[in-house]
């Protein structure tokens, strides 16, 4: 937010001078010659500046994006197309509850579909920070061939600083080091002097989605790198909603998020490393990826058991509807439990609308928000959905301590979709995000439990307290949802 509030004003600043330099001209030179300027500059220089905007964010830099998604998209369509002829695509009936989600996924193209099949050993769920970095920290000093990270936020400070000492170490010991980092997520650590520290020890930085005060018009600030995601030689990868900060390092609420993060060993980290490789080579237009490791990412990934495990990357398609479709499908698929934790709560209204459905029809929903947050805006907007879903029986918790920044729901306690996806416009239309869809006992045993800590850390929303609050509290919700195209 700070980050939206420094661009902006920086071009306020440049307005402003443009106007004090307009009336500076008038004041010293009152000639007809003047005027006629600065009567082009007030009038017709705005439609002109309009013009250039849409012929080149719209026409021109579009339309050159598309056509590199395409055929990056291509390529990566046809080596899952190959892997999917080879694997089965019967699901595991117990899991019925899954059915309508997975046939969605199954005519979808590409790796946003792909799935494969993992054992309970190959997977650990973290929920506690310091846990989290730790075994970071120690997997990146044992690592043998290359380590590759995606964060939207990377605050210095901490245990975030033992990381970066660790892949210095990693650097000089020869590994592969490659981060990217989100331009406006990561603005204050990019212009620290950190990455120039970490770039002379050798490892390569690229700043995703890039903006600056030149291309501010040209292009979209609010699409953003929004993934959370570390690969180890291809065989570790962490994915979940935890940015590369230390909450420990900072002393104010809103500041300590409470995360899940999910590290993997096994054949799911090479899906992982083409879902990198696309990012990396949007952003810089190098290929990582070689075909003879496309050949053996094909090879370790041939199954014959049934698959319970989905990747979807909105990155790999030009529409970002998909994730969307996998929320309401899933929201439908509920026939006993739905719980979902979120930090930024602004959904669609069809979202909405399957989310009052399906508690009607008999569903025990439970929504875990957080009290506090870092957006004032999203706080109170999110208060406004509060009337339709508890007048539909929809239990809503606040969590009391610190930002609920788990993104999770859970269905029937056999279904988990978990990741980087908020419940937002901007997650499911605009950001770069990442989310897992997975169906199996175990694992989704482990985030229920997760879930009831937080449940049992909450304020449950009475409905007639809720009814009775203030008139002024109704004004600021109403006044906030107003704006949550864009929040």
């Amino acid at each position: 937010m700070f980050k939206f509030f420094f661009l902006n004003l920086i071009i306020i600043f440049l307005f402003l001078i443009t106007l004090i330099l307009i009336e500076y001209i008038l004041l010293k030179y009152n000639s007809k010659t003047y005027i006629i300027i600065i009567l082009f500059l007030i009038y017709i220089f705005p439609i002109l500046v309009i013009f250039v905007y849409i012929f080149l964010t719209k026409l021109f830099f579009k339309k050159l994006k598309n056509k590199k998604i395409k055929i990056l998209k291509s390529l990566i369509n046809n080596i899952i197309n190959e892997i999917k002829k080879k694997q089965k695509k019967s699901y595991n009936q117990k899991y019925t509850v899954a059915i309508p989600l997975f046939n969605l996924l199954i005519k979808k193209n590409g790796i946003n579909e792909i799935n494969i099949f993992f054992k309970k050993k190959e997977f650990k769920v973290f929920s506690n920070t310091k846990k989290i970095f730790k075994k970071i920290i120690y997997d990146i000093k044992y690592a043998k061939y290359k380590i590759e990270m995606i964060f939207y936020i990377w605050k210095q400070g901490g245990m975030v600083d033992k990381v970066m000492k660790a892949l210095i170490n990693a650097s000089k010991r020869g590994l592969c080091c490659r981060i990217i980092l989100d331009s406006i997520g990561c603005f204050s650590f990019l212009y620290s002097k950190y990455p120039k520290i970490m770039r002379k020890a050798g490892i390569e930085i690229v700043e995703a989605f890039k903006i600056n005060v030149f291309w501010v018009f040209l292009r979209r600030i609010d699409i953003r790198q929004h993934k959370k995601l570390i690969l180890i030689d291809n065989n570790i990868s962490y994915i979940g909603s935890m940015n590369m900060i230390d909450n420990n390092y900072y002393k104010n609420k809103i500041n300590k998020f409470i995360d899940i993060m999910i590290r993997f060993e096994g054949k799911i980290s090479n899906i992982m490393s083409i879902v990198y490789g696309f990012d990396w080579e949007m952003e810089t237009g190098k290929r990582i990826i070689s075909k003879k490791q496309y050949k053996n990412i094909k090879e370790s990934l041939y199954h014959k058991k049934n698959q319970n495990f989905h990747i979807i990357s909105s990155e790999l398609i030009i529409s970002k509807k998909l994730i969307h479709d996998v929320f309401l499908t899933a929201i439908y698929s509920a026939k006993k439990k739905l719980v979902i934790t979120t930090p930024y709560f602004v959904p669609t209204n069809n979202l909405i609308k399957a989310i009052c459905d399906v508690s009607l029809k008999g569903v025990e929903v439970i929504i875990v928000l957080s009290k506090y947050n870092d957006s004032l805006m999203v706080l109170w907007a999110s208060k406004y959905f509060y009337n339709n879903l508890l007048k539909s029986g929809v239990k809503i918790y606040e969590f009391k301590k610190f930002l609920l920044h788990t993104k999770s729901l859970l269905i029937d306690d056999k279904v988990s979709i978990l990741g980087t996806v908020n419940f937002d416009i901007r997650s499911f239309c605009l950001n770069s995000e990442i989310i897992l869809v997975i169906e199996d006992n175990n694992f989704s045993s482990i985030i229920s439990q997760i879930q009831k800590k937080y449940i049992k850390k909450s304020k449950f929303v009475n409905f007639i307290k809720w009814k009775n609050r203030s008139f002024l509290c109704m004004v600021i919700e109403y006044f906030f949802f107003l704006f949550n195209p864009i929040l």
